[in-house]
């Protein structure tokens, strides 16, 4: 994909050289990443999500951080099943609630899931692709809902 994509820019007459070059290279140095050699091996093999999520899971190694890297790759199916072990949901419910693409139902998985009031805006954003302006924000810091609100909605997605 990348390649084709920098075939097409290279076609562009309305851009400077010097730009083309920087971009082929920034898209070089990013496939380079151990993270993106990670995932791409990881997406590869035939072992699933839910499977990847239970080992990093049992390693101790299944957090906020693995959940971040997961979004930032676009690992969705593997940021899925995180959120479903993480809150004890299951992927089954966090599915659900992802693609009901309301935002208050995100938040409360986010906070069920031990997340931080910051990657649930970024759960909002990357995983269920609400647009920015509907977005449920932290407030100063915290949670945007109290602790009863997001028990709530958690609860109106498992009746």
């Amino acid at each position: 994909v990348a390649a084709t994509l920098l075939r097409r820019l290279e076609q562009r007459q309305d851009l400077d050289p010097a730009a083309r070059e920087a971009v082929a290279a920034a898209v070089a140095t990013r496939l380079a990443e151990p993270e993106m050699v990670a995932a791409t091996k990881a997406a590869a093999s035939k072992e699933s999500a839910e499977d990847r999520a239970l080992e990093l899971k049992k390693q101790g190694k299944l957090d906020e951080a693995s959940l971040a890297a997961a979004l930032d790759s676009g690992d969705r199916a593997f940021a899925i099943a995180a959120l479903g072990i993480l809150s004890e949901l299951g992927s089954a419910l966090a599915g659900k609630i992802l693609s009901a693409r309301g935002a208050k139902g995100i938040v409360a998985l986010a906070w069920k899931a031990g997340a931080s009031p910051r990657l649930a805006t970024q759960i909002q954003l990357k995983l269920a692709g609400i647009p920015p302006k509907q977005l449920l924000q932290p407030r100063a810091g915290g949670w945007p809902m109290n602790n009863d609100e997001m028990t709530w909605h958690l609860d109106f997605f498992r009746s």
